[in-house]
């Protein structure tokens, strides 16, 4: 049981990145901020793990673990794999703004002197 739980996850990871890398490819013509919000999502809807069942034993992907208590158990329990998805999306739009403003004030310094006079 053990190794073929590592051998699933072994095999999601690398399907993951293989997505992950599409994506990143697929959204190279758009804006940095754009880009980086659609990459940013989608690493956070396929990385975020969250453990299941009663005990913290065997872990899955959150977006999972969230879709099967809401079937199984409805929206009465905790959800959760909801939770850990909010706190990692909240995060990684704070990076996603953080890196917009390191990259607008990196190209107000490389303006020359004559145009940023008017």
């Amino acid at each position: 049981m053990e190794a073929q739980y590592l051998v699933a996850w072994l095999i999601y990871i690398v399907s993951g990145g293989l997505f992950t890398w599409v994506v990143i490819v697929c959204s190279r013509s758009l804006r940095a901020w754009l880009r980086d919000l659609i990459v940013g999502s989608a690493m956070v809807l396929i990385f975020t793990p969250w453990h299941f069942g009663d005990s913290s034993q065997y872990w899955a992907p959150a977006l999972l673990v969230l879709l099967m208590d809401v079937l199984r158990e409805g929206t009465e329990t905790g959800l959760q794999g909801g939770v850990v998805i909010l706190c990692m999306t909240t995060a990684m739009v704070g990076v996603v703004l953080i890196r917009m403003l390191l990259r607008r004030r990196k190209s107000v310094r490389n303006i020359p002197v004559s145009e940023a006079s008017g």
